[in-house]
This record gives structure tokens, C-alpha cells and sequence, in this order.
């Protein structure tokens, strides 16, 4: 039935479609397996689509494979750390572009969870902080803590928006616009790089 239900969005084109009615949580997974593999032919070079002959085999071949994120969005919710927002998740699939496929979070789809902790808050994700990140060791108690800024120490840390952690100094640096020249991805604002130098993202999900 999944793998019916998400061909027949796919084929119908609803996804996409200003207005589009909010998603429930048990849907968004399928929701967006469609919706990527759609931009995959929009946004990939023929090369780059991982062997799918169109967007319909590539929703055969991924449906139920991103199920464990509305398992681990509902954990939260259980445990009173977030909140779904079934219009914001909604949002994210009809307004997503090319150019979100290679940000973390996949751009708009990073505000579908409403978060609930607040500082120094038990957490287990750092989709449950309010602000900064969610800390600690993957068997101990973790809190949400805020990053650290440019200039500041981020040894085994994730860095504030805007910044990501240079493992030659362990301080956090700025994020590079496009065209500044880079060393990773990770380096880029766009989360491309390419020959060395920042450039406009071609989708996280292209690839061979």
C-alpha cells in the first residue's frame, strides 16, 4: 500500500503544489521519499541519478526506507520534547528546491519539528533543543547546550549557524560565501565545494 499511495501522489503531481493540505507524521516519510526522488530528475545530471531509470522506479526501489524518521520524530513527541508541525512539514515538500537537497535538514524540511527543551534540558536529539545543540555521550545523559561561536573552542562540538568547526585549530570559522575557496563541502554555505572553490549545490542527492 505504501509504495501504491506514494506512486500515486508522484503520478498525480500533488506534491508540490501551492496549498497543498498539512502531512500527517505517519505519512511524511513516503511524502518524502516522492518528493526527492522528483527533484533527483529535476536537479541531477543523467549520470548522477543512481542507476533510476525515472522518478517512479526511484520511489519503488526507496519507499519505507526513511520510516525510522517518523519513528524518532514520534519518540520525541512522546517524551514531550517536540512538537510536529503538520503544515510546516507540508511546506518543506511543496517549496523544496535543487539547492535544499544539499543542505542538512534538506532546508525547509528542518523546521517540521517544534522544539521543547530548553537549556540545560534533558535531550536526545538536537531537533529537541530550543537553542544550541544537544551534548553528551551516545550512552550518558545528554542536555542542550549552545554552540560555539566563531573563534570559539568546538573539539568534538558542533558550531553555531553560520559556522563549522575547523578540526586544524578546533575553534569554530566562518562558513564560506560562494566562490571562496574551500577544502570540503563542510566549508561552503552551500555545502559544495568543488575544485576548490564554493560553489552552488548540485543536490545531496545526486550521486552514481
Amino acid at each position: 500500500m505504501k509504495m501504491i499511495h506514494a506512486l500515486g501522489l508522484l503520478s498525480l503531481g500533488l506534491v508540490g503544489c501551492n496549498g497543498a493540505a498539512p502531512i500527517e507524521l505517519e505519512d511524511y516519510p513516503d511524502e518524502l521519499v516522492v518528493t526527492t526522488c522528483r527533484l533527483m530528475f529535476e536537479c541531477c545530471d543523467e549520470g548522477m541519478r543512481r542507476g533510476y531509470t525515472d522518478a517512479a522506479d526511484c520511489v519503488a526501489d526507496r519507499i519505507g526506507l526513511l520510516d525510522s524518521v517518523a519513528t524518532e520524530i514520534q519518540t520525541s513527541i512522546d517524551a514531550g520534547r517536540v512538537q510536529y508541525d503538520a503544515a510546516a512539514a507540508s511546506e518543506c515538500l511543496t517549496t523544496m528546491t535543487c539547492g535544499d537537497l544539499g543542505q542538512p535538514n534538506l532546508g525547509p524540511c528542518g523546521d517540521i519539528e517544534i522544539p521543547l527543551v530548553p537549556v540545560g534540558g534533558a535531550c536526545e536529539r538536537a531537533a529537541e533543543c530550543i537553542e544550541g545543540d544537544c551534548v553528551g555521550s551516545s550512552t550518558g545523559p545528554r542536555t542542550c547546550e549552545l554552540q560555539p561561536g566563531v573563534g570559539e573552542p568546538c573539539t568534538g562540538r558542533s558550531c553555531a549557524d553560520g559556522a563549522r568547526c575547523d578540526l586544524s585549530t578546533g575553534t569554530c570559522v566562518q562558513v564560506a560565501p560562494l566562490g571562496a575557496s574551500c577544502d570540503g563541502d563542510s566549508a561552503c554555505e552551500s555545502y559544495a565545494c568543488e575544485d576548490g572553490v564554493c560553489a552552488e549545490s548540485t543536490g545531496f542527492f545526486c550521486g552514481t
